[in-house]
């Protein structure tokens, strides 16, 4: 049996565009660990500098790691909002711990004013006033300015200590009206469940 370190593991082409440690092509951005590993994948915290503007839908945002990605956050006034979902035994004291999280990540970054919040689903299989099962999303999201959405392919905290190859697709309102619409329609329906049916927590992000 060929052991994987005897493997040699490919090399990314030389004639890829590459930024922030991902391979660039159209509107597509992969990140390959294999070769080396060393080189952090950074497109993720890119997008969000300049963002007026963060909305992040990802149904495992619950780890202590991910607020740190807001260190990478310039712009003062940054509104941010984020809907997720907690895993087995986390309760408000976890989406409290988050956005304390949060907060320490922007002042770190020199942020001295923002707003938003985090909408928290207390776990995976929620039912609304009707006894109806609300049907939430597997994959994450990252909307920018009510202009631009992408599908990111591994949870928030791999963008910054990822061990695990993936892609980041960006869906542009301009360039895909509908399928725009139709991410950022099914996440606001989401967030107004969570909070008319009482199926988790919100907290408030203010300085």
């Amino acid at each position: 049996m060929v052991m994987l370190s005897q493997v040699n593991l490919p090399s990314s082409s030389s004639t890829v565009s590459k930024s922030f440690g991902f391979e660039l092509a159209g509107d597509y951005a992969f990140y390959d660990r294999n070769p080396n590993p060393t080189v952090k994948p950074e497109f993720y915290q890119h997008i969000i500098s300049t963002a007026k503007k963060i909305v992040i839908w990802d149904p495992h945002f619950m780890e202590n790691i991910d607020g740190k990605l807001f260190e990478a956050v310039t712009y003062n006034d940054v509104e941010i909002e984020i809907l997720t979902v907690c895993k087995d035994g986390q309760d408000d004291k976890s989406v409290s711990a988050l956005r304390d999280n949060i907060k320490s990540s922007l002042k770190k970054a020199g942020i001295t004013n923002h707003s938003g919040a985090i909408f928290a689903f207390m776990r995976y299989n929620v039912k609304d006033v009707n006894d109806k099962r609300l049907y939430q999303c597997h994959d994450r999201f990252l909307m920018i300015d009510d202009n631009i959405v992408y599908l990111v392919g591994a949870s928030m905290n791999n963008q910054l200590y990822s061990e695990w190859d993936f892609g980041i697709m960006k869906i542009e309102k301009n360039g895909n009206y509908d399928i725009y619409n139709l991410i950022a329609d099914k996440y606001t329906w989401l967030k107004s469940k969570l909070v008319s049916t009482h199926n988790g927590w919100k907290t408030t992000l203010k300085p």
